[in-house]
């Protein structure tokens, strides 16, 4: 399905939401949309059924949390991907057959690990863009998910996605990428993410690498993440929080949105609109939920407060 890729080497620190893909996630030869929207149809029915079953919430922590997987690629000649498309079993496939709906469905290939004094805290964060939660093993993992969501390219995340095996001499035999970003028109975007010291180990960039090669050859990119400052993460946090009622947002969006036209600090965007049914403190919130939208615009690397300036996008 997929054309293969030429090698993406760099390993981008993300320093603002447009960049934190680097120059990997290009887009595709072919435009994907048309088999991405099917296939969203039956991920959005899937979930609406039951949500959170890829989040694993409930799974004891004591027993087994590891998925059967069937027979190891090392004894084969190809590399190959397995997927689990319900949680429970696993099919794998080679590289030239994995196909966009196997990207979509994939339920996690490992569980969270769960020990006295780890030093790492699993959550699972509900994201706009699965309308779901997304699992992560870590706080920063957690900062990419909170990204990735704001990030108007992405149309879908998927956490743990899928296990890479390859045959036996080579610098790995099996590897499973953190997460999965896909976009419409876009390559599918492996995603790894690393501490910036666990990402400068020579044994880690060198098997990144050649992940980044194999995985190139089944149409998909790969980049390490390495995190992003805290001010832009807290920012990305508060606002992804900021829910309202679709009424109260019809309400006052479109006075908001004429309000905001010249730039002006959130107190005195919100004091403007007082009146008339609309209340301030409401107000506040439903700027951070444009904020969180793109429909008005803020300056993300310094911290938000209601000196802020806003403006509409």
């Amino acid at each position: 399905m997929y054309q293969p890729l030429p090698v993406h080497p760099a390993r981008p620190d993300a320093q603002n939401v447009e960049a934190w893909a680097g120059h990997a996630w290009a887009t595709g030869a072919a435009d994907l949309s048309d088999d991405f929207d099917v296939e969203r149809q039956r991920f959005d029915a899937a979930r609406d059924s039951k949500h959170g079953v890829r989040a694993r919430l409930f799974r004891p922590l004591r027993g087994g949390r590891n998925l059967n997987y069937p027979q190891k690629a090392s004894a084969g000649k190809h590399p190959t991907l397995t997927f689990s498309s319900d949680g429970r079993s696993t099919y794998s496939k080679t590289l030239e057959n994995v196909q966009l709906s196997d990207l979509l469905h994939a339920h996690p290939l490992r569980d969270f690990s769960r020990r006295r004094g780890q030093s790492n805290k699993p959550v699972a964060v509900h994201t706009e863009t699965t309308a779901d939660l997304v699992p992560c093993e870590s706080r920063l993992e957690r900062q990419l998910v909170l990204l990735a969501d704001f990030d108007r390219r992405v149309a879908h995340i998927a956490a743990q996605p899928f296990t890479l095996e390859i045959p036996a001499g080579g610098t790995f035999s099996r590897h499973t990428p953190d997460f999965v970003m896909l976009g419409r028109g876009r390559v599918p975007l492996a995603v790894d993410v690393k501490t910036p010291s666990a990402a400068e180990d020579p044994k880690a960039q060198a098997r990144h690498e050649d992940v980044r090669a194999v995985l190139a050859q089944a149409g998909i990119a790969h980049v390490v993440w390495t995190g992003i400052p805290d001010v832009l993460s807290n920012n990305l946090a508060l606002f992804s929080k900021s829910r309202v009622g679709q009424d109260t947002q019809a309400r006052y969006e479109p006075t908001l949105l004429r309000a905001a036209r010249e730039p002006k600090p959130v107190a005195e965007l919100v004091a403007g609109i007082a009146g008339n049914g609309l209340q301030a403190s409401e107000g506040l919130v439903v700027v951070r939920r444009l904020i969180w939208l793109q429909k008005i615009l803020v300056d993300l690397n310094s911290a938000y407060s209601p000196r802020s300036m806003v403006v509409s996008a």
